[in-house]
């Protein structure tokens, strides 16, 4: 029964100060929309906050990624580098070897060729030498 008489007390204040409980629901109204605006803009400046942290990380991967991307070329180029030299260094070690090679085959031409005009130059003293004892040997017959 102290429930209705609030209700009827209520009632009759509501007739009595109309104007009171329109200022009232008004500021209610008013008060309600303040709040949801506030929780709208803090929503939207969570989104936003959000938003700009994705994009953070999303630039960062990408300059990760980039930044190894960059470091795989560079250690591509120096092995390529590398390789280079190693097969310079060995080109010239196949280019001295050569050399040695023509060097020692030319050594062997000359010396062939000497002992080839030493053996002609035997052959013709001992043909000359045949020649003078042949002629020795019709002078005594």
């Amino acid at each position: 029964s102290s429930s209705s008489n609030n209700k009827r007390d209520a009632v009759e204040l509501d007739l009595a100060y109309p104007d009171l409980l329109r200022n009232d629901r008004e500021q209610q109204a008013a008060l309600q929309r303040e709040e949801e605006e506030r929780q709208l803009a803090a929503a939207q400046k969570e989104q936003q906050r959000l938003a700009a942290e994705k994009q953070a990380q999303e630039d960062q991967l990408r300059e990760q990624l980039r930044a190894e991307e960059e470091a795989r070329a560079r250690q591509r180029v120096q092995a390529v580098r590398a390789n280079e030299a190693q097969l310079q260094r060995q080109n010239a070690e196949l280019t001295r070897e050569m050399q040695t090679l023509q060097q020692q085959v030319a050594d062997m031409q000359a010396q062939l060729e000497q002992e080839r005009q030493q053996n002609e130059r035997e052959r013709k003293a001992q043909e000359q030498r045949r020649i003078e004892l042949e002629q020795q040997q019709q002078q005594q017959q």
